[in-house]
């Protein structure tokens, strides 16, 4: 999404000061971006110049737009914020129980994939300004109301929010972290495990009838 920002960027022609304003935003966007890329890769917190170098611009770019790493951080929870729509299933809707599940594991890893890493990063942070705010905004928007919504849309039929509490433990963005990077699972393992969990103490349990809307496959 930080590509998309900076291609929007390049794209805008205008008056030369306009121009001038676009340039300092796209350094800014691939100041944002190297910061994320890093930490991604690397799993540590980059020196400045480590980002410089990444972004491909000078030190003192990066220290005109930031005043040190902590307000980088910042923008870079923010920016994950910001650029997070509504939540989506990347599946067609199915009436299968077990076709619905794929489709929350699928979404839960995929918001995981691309936030999970920069949130236990940011653990070491959370007694600084606005950290704590911050992950608790990305936490609602992102895994708390995403997954409400999911459960709105699939599972309205069970009773009670008892099986709501179960999903989220199940999928659990603390899970995915101790799956992924403490014992280097792979998404497609943790996909699977999630399933599997889920499977044999949720959909075993669905009332009869919405079990039997179409079915598992």
């Amino acid at each position: 999404m930080i590509k998309d920002e900076v291609t929007l960027l390049d794209a805008h022609v205008g008056a030369p000061t306009d121009r001038r304003l676009l340039r300092s935003q796209r350094t800014r966007a691939k100041i944002i971006s190297a910061y994320l890329s890093l930490v991604h890769r690397n799993r540590r917190e980059p020196s400045m110049r480590e980002v410089a170098g990444h972004a491909g611009c000078a030190l003192r770019s990066v220290f005109e737009r930031f005043s040190n790493a902590h307000t980088m951080r910042l923008a870079a929870l923010d920016h994950i914020l910001v650029n997070t729509g509504p939540w989506q299933s990347a599946r067609p809707v199915s009436d299968s129980p077990r076709e619905c599940l794929r489709s929350l594991v699928d979404c839960r890893i995929g918001e995981y994939a691309r936030c999970g890493v920069l949130m236990h990063h940011m653990r070491q942070y959370m007694h600084l300004p606005g950290t704590r705010e911050c992950v608790g905004k990305i936490r609602s928007k992102i895994l708390d109301d995403h997954l409400k919504e999911f459960y709105r849309r699939n599972f309205t039929g069970m009773g009670d929010d008892t099986w709501l509490a179960l999903l989220d433990a199940a999928t659990s963005l603390e899970n995915w972290q101790r799956l992924h990077l403490e014992q280097g699972l792979p998404s497609e393992a943790i996909g699977s495990q999630w399933i599997q969990w889920i499977s044999d103490v949720l959909v075993a349990k669905i009332p009869r009838g919405l079990a039997d809307r179409g079915g598992d496959s």
